[in-house]
């Protein structure tokens, strides 16, 4: 069974995009809370459902903020775990380009103004970048 490393990456590149949707998700959440707060000052002792959806607001806040803390040590793990292998491409343009499109999140042509070279030869460049990846993987015991 052939390894597709391609997919590796994108999934990568897709767990970072989830990761940055829950950041702004909790920002709204406690964007959300605060405004709560703000009712609650204004609002006579005594009124429970602003206290409730407060209270619902924060144990919401707090699960996602751990969720997060989870999914941002499992992803720093992931990239390590494609850098080391990346790192024993031996052509740096080829690590380069995988770095900067999966890692860093540049579009093809912020890599190839960085290589000083066309884009068709960055496109070029990306596919023997994911070729020596593949070999790499390969060669490391097929896991990625």
């Amino acid at each position: 069974m052939a390894i597709d490393v391609k997919e590796k990456l994108r999934e990568l590149s897709n767990h970072e995009y989830k990761l940055k949707s829950k950041r702004l998700k909790l920002e709204a959440l406690r964007t959300l809370s605060v405004e709560n707060s703000s009712k609650l000052d204004s609002q006579p002792s005594g009124t429970s459902s602003v206290h409730s959806r407060n209270e619902e607001l924060v144990c919401k806040i707090i699960e996602l903020e751990e969720e997060i803390k989870k999914e941002e040590i499992e992803l720093q793990k992931e990239k390590v775990r494609m850098l080391e292998l990346i790192e024993h491409i031996s052509d740096l343009n080829e690590q380069r380009v995988l770095i900067e499109r999966y890692i860093q999140h540049m579009n093809w042509q912020e890599i190839a103004d960085s290589l000083y070279c066309s884009i068709s030869w960055t496109y070029r460049l990306h596919g023997r970048a994911l070729e020596s990846l593949r070999h790499v993987v390969s060669v490391e015991g097929g896991a990625i």
